[in-house]
């Protein structure tokens, strides 16, 4: 046979398959889905910032009035999305722009599957890093990311093969490959501020495995140095644009969301989803935030408690996208092929039935990582500490499930390493008590009496 001399040729050929299937799926939604209102809330502002770029080169969210009126520049947002967009960007030819990058982000989704299975075969057999492939190209969430004009897609992929190429840099020693995972650690932060403090993990890791001589001290200068001239670069620009190094409103937001317990404002089933809306108290600064915090903490310590340990991670890797519309969707969506195409409603019905199992084996298998650090396999080691920092963080401030679509890869990825870790496990026990059965004098529960027929 064609492949038996080369088992390589048809591992590449089952995971450009499946990079095609997930391209198909991507494109297919990007093609046949209606929005209810496409530019508005984030995406308004995305558009915003990307047509100012373009026409005045002032990053600014003000809507333009006039091509002749120049906006007042801001720093409410980063500027990553808006810079990816502005290319496409045309006033008088809005929709053609629109949806060039609506199918650029499903290029971007699938890749995004292709990268996932790359590191998904360094941590498990190749054929449970094409089951997490498949997964991940069938996933509604990751899907619809590619719909909006929103972060989320240009986010996961970036966070995504910043993974791949540091597993890839720490396997081959190679400078230029951590270079590049720097550069799209720093990308990222660029399209969201959340991988801010993953960094600092980061250093913490490395600069271990730098004392116990595992790497040296450049790979981890080469990691991090792209962080420190982005963050140094936009800080610099936003210090001379609006007199300061960042607008804290997106912090004050994160924080101040995620104070309530079970989403709700005092436990009223009607604010679910929206409790800040419903504040009386003008929560305008970090500080204002985290006092609120406090106090929401004192009234109730124990149970405040168990919303950070135990209520946001559950909220945060949710099916439901508590603060959307729901299911996996962000927008309204009047036409979709989730609700028309068999593929898509047998594929949405199969994955959301896997999603309680998956996200149970990736909690516990970052639990397992907690108490047990000393494997062997970078990847997974990686893989683990990214879905803890996303999952620590959420903790910290607004656990929305939306937020946790980009390491929903990583998490398919960590499910099936602990299934597989746990199914020779089961065998033995399962063999043990037949064994024991046996010392015993007694037959198997599944066995036949002796002559007689089984049932």
């Amino acid at each position: 046979m064609y492949f038996d001399k080369n088992p390589q040729r048809l591992h590449w050929v089952l995971l450009l398959a499946v990079t095609i299937f997930s391209l198909y799926m991507n494109a297919t939604a990007v093609g046949t889905t209606l929005i209810d209102g496409l530019i508005r809330g984030d995406a308004r502002d995305y558009l915003a910032y990307a047509f100012n770029l373009k026409t005045h080169g002032v990053y600014s969210n003000a809507m333009p009035l006039a091509q002749s009126v120049i906006p007042h520049p801001d720093a409410l947002r980063a500027p990553g999305y808006a810079f990816f967009i502005a290319p496409f960007v045309d006033a008088g030819r809005n929709d053609l722009g629109l949806t060039a990058v609506l199918y650029l982000q499903a290029l971007l989704g699938a890749l995004t599957t292709l990268f996932s299975m790359l590191i998904f075969r360094k941590i498990m057999p190749f054929w449970a890093a094409i089951a997490c492939g498949l997964l991940t190209a069938i996933s509604p969430h990751l899907i619809n990311i590619s719909v909006y004009i929103l972060t989320e897609s240009l986010f996961t992929f970036l966070l995504i093969t910043h993974v791949y190429t540091l597993v890839l840099a720490r396997e081959r020693a190679n400078t230029l490959l951590f270079i590049l995972s720097g550069l799209l650690l720093a990308a990222s932060w660029l399209v969201r501020p959340t991988t801010m403090l993953l960094v600092a993990v980061y250093i913490l890791v490395f600069a271990w495995a730098v004392y116990r001589k595992q790497i040296g001290w450049r790979a981890l200068a080469c990691l991090i140095l792209p962080f420190f001239i982005a963050f140094s670069g936009w800080s610099i620009r936003n210090e001379l644009a609006i007199g300061r190094m960042s607008d804290p409103q997106l912090s004050v937001n994160f924080i101040h969301h995620g104070s309530y317990i079970n989403m709700m404002y005092q436990d009223k089933p009607e604010t679910y989803g929206y409790p800040y809306r419903f504040e009386t108290r003008k929560i305008n600064s970090v500080g204002d935030a985290i006092t609120l915090t406090i106090d929401h903490f004192k009234a109730e310590p124990a149970r405040y408690m168990g919303w950070i340990l135990f209520g946001k991670p559950v909220q945060f890797l949710s099916w439901d996208l508590t603060e959307s519309i729901g299911d996996a969707v962000i927008y309204a969506q009047p036409k979709t092929p989730y609700a028309d195409n068999g593929l898509f409603i047998q594929t949405h019905r199969l994955a959301k039935l896997a999603h309680l199992p998956m996200m149970l084996l990736a909690a516990a298998a970052c639990i397992y990582f907690l108490f047990k650090r000393d494997t062997a396999n970078f990847a997974l080691q990686i893989t683990g500490i990214v879905v803890l920092y996303f999952i620590a963080f959420h903790a910290i401030g607004s656990p929305f499930p939306r937020y946790s679509i980009p390491i929903r890869p990583l998490c398919y990825g960590l499910a099936f390493w602990l299934l597989i870790q746990l199914c020779p496990l089961l065998l033995k026990k399962q063999q043990d008590g037949v064994q024991t059965d046996a010392d015993n004098g007694k037959a198997p529960a599944n066995s036949a009496p002796e002559g007689g027929k089984s049932q």
